[in-house]
């Protein structure tokens, strides 16, 4: 389960990034 929540993280800041949505509470700089 842990895996599947680390992928879900990446793939949300892949998203965020690729759509540069200004949500900075979900950018942890990775």
């Amino acid at each position: 389960m842990l895996a599947g929540a680390v992928e879900m993280l990446t793939t949300h800041q892949a998203f965020m990034r690729l759509t540069r949505h200004p949500a900075m509470l979900y950018d942890f700089n990775w």
